[in-house]
């Protein structure tokens, strides 16, 4: 989905360079980032971060990680939450606001068997932000804080629900059996408003506006295998993915009333909007896999 991946629960980052398809998959020629969520564990934490800056700056969060051996032995709570407010810095008008909620809890930490139940959710509401628009051939020279957009029209808004199902389960020394279930849901609606050519001290502004919702529901299934063979050591994996993907895109043009370039009007109406496009996409997925290294 669209949107920005805050860091509030991410455990670790993983940097893979060049071909990386055998472990992630289409769409990883070039490498890929893969993002390390924040899971519970048996030993008790208990964090939280205030920021500030100029700007404005503003973040807060909280990360408790609870084992709850009184009520189930060897499971575990983890909650993380996020509240995020920034400003650009020389810039008017354009602001960044994120919330984040992240819950999960795992069964049968450190036994063969392990069952964790997550769920992300986080929520933006931004004044975008298309900077300046050029003539000549380069940026317009105006004051840094110059802003030609809509204050009270301009909105970039999403939502983002992220559940997933994860079991591990290790079946003796040489096998581990891992099925994950994922479903994600990103709605994403934005406005902005774009000061696409410049007139004698005027600017004509466009204001290109989407709706998407994104979702997508997969099942991974992996079985590990580690054992040696004639001196060699082998881990052998071998996976079955089953995926189904829809997007739903809407897109409305209107334009915002020409303003003056060194002292734009932020406070106008924009003209109607009128249906650019509506479309609807459904994909299938299926993938099988297996290597030896």
């Amino acid at each position: 989905g669209s949107y920005f991946r805050d860091s509030f629960n991410f455990e670790s980052l993983e940097v893979l360079k060049g071909p990386s398809s055998t472990f992630f998959g289409r769409g990883s020629t070039g490498g890929i980032i893969n993002q390390v969520s924040k899971v519970p564990r048996l030993d008790p934490s208990y964090n939280g971060i205030l920021s500030g800056g100029t700007g404005l700056l503003l973040r807060g969060t909280i990360d408790v990680n609870q084992p709850i051996p009184q009520a189930l032995p060897n499971a575990a709570v983890r909650l993380n939450l996020m509240a995020h407010r920034a400003d650009v810095v020389d810039r008017d008008k354009i602001e960044n606001k994120r919330l984040g909620f992240a819950p999960s809890i795992a069964f049968g930490l450190g036994t063969p068997t392990q069952i964790t139940l997550s769920y992300v959710l986080q929520h933006e509401d931004n004044i975008p932000d298309y900077g300046f628009p050029y003539l000549n051939g380069r940026p317009l020279r105006v004051d840094r804080e110059s802003f030609f957009g809509l204050t009270k029209e301009d909105h970039e808004r999403t939502w983002v629900n992220i559940g997933t199902a994860r079991l591990d389960h290790r079946l003796n020394d040489i096998f581990n059996l891992r099925n994950t279930l994922r479903f994600s849901h990103v709605d994403r609606d934005s406005a902005v408003t774009n000061a696409s050519a410049v007139l004698p001290n005027t600017l004509n502004r466009s204001r290109p506006q989407r709706d998407t919702q994104e979702s997508i529901l997969n099942n991974q299934t992996d079985l590990t295998a580690k054992f040696d063979t004639y001196g060699f050591k082998h881990t052998a994996t071998t996976g079955l993915e089953i995926s189904r993907e829809t997007f739903d895109l809407v897109r409305w043009a209107s334009s915002g009333p020409n303003t003056t370039i060194n002292n734009p009007d932020n406070n106008q109406l924009p003209s109607p909007k009128t249906l650019a496009a509506d479309s609807d996409t459904q994909a299938i997925g299926f993938g099988v896999y297996a290597a030896d290294q």
